[in-house]
């Protein structure tokens, strides 16, 4: 992840929140969200006032049939992430989650997905892995400092959609842990869930 938390905010303040906020008023800060905005074709408006970039990287989001690259861009208010076109000159697919809806599961390794973990929000769950475990850690770390900066410390746990699990790993409902698959209830969300 490159970040300027790790590399620049620490060095302006002693305090996060402090820290952010003057990253947010800078410069450089406007021209990097300007930068990143620029990259992706039809692009939200990401300039806010308040807003800071705080870190960016390649992270790989688990799709149905494969991994797909993705880059992510990490505000200290939103999570941006898109498809990668061009290798950090052009994306696509631009989608926004406010980092005030967002959950973090701890870790969830496994042979297919190494230094995977569960991002989840009420519109969209998925898992992303990083390249190694450092990297995921990083990532953790300065995803679950924004999310408390974001809610105010105030972080709750709202309802949050399922994530996709393929059909061989799973043999309950996602979302309600109680519905069994079979032959009449097929492989989606149960009909107790939905409202």
């Amino acid at each position: 992840m490159s970040s300027t938390y790790s590399n620049g905010i620490d060095r302006i303040s002693s305090t996060k929140e402090d820290g952010l906020a003057q990253l947010s008023r800078s410069t450089e800060n406007a021209r990097r969200i300007k930068n990143v905005q620029d990259k992706f074709v039809n692009s939200q408006n990401l300039q806010k006032e308040g807003r800071a970039l705080v870190g960016e990287g390649i992270l790989m989001k688990v799709c149905r049939k494969k991994p797909k690259q993705r880059a992510f861009f990490l505000f200290n208010d939103i999570l941006v992430y898109g498809r990668v076109v061009i290798s950090g000159r052009k994306y696509s697919q631009q989608k926004i989650i406010p980092l005030n809806e967002i959950q973090i599961s701890a870790p969830i390794d496994s042979p297919e997905n190494p230094y995977a973990w569960l991002i989840s929000s009420p519109k969209k769950s998925f898992v992303v892995r990083a390249n190694s475990d450092r990297e995921r850690q990083e990532w953790l770390t300065h995803l679950e400092r924004c999310i408390r900066y974001a809610s105010g410390n105030n972080a709750g746990h709202n309802a949050v959609a399922a994530h996709w699990v393929p059909d061989d790993k799973a043999d309950t409902c996602m979302h309600c842990h109680t519905s069994k698959f079979s032959a009449v209830n097929r492989r989606h969300v149960s009909k107790e869930v939905y409202y």
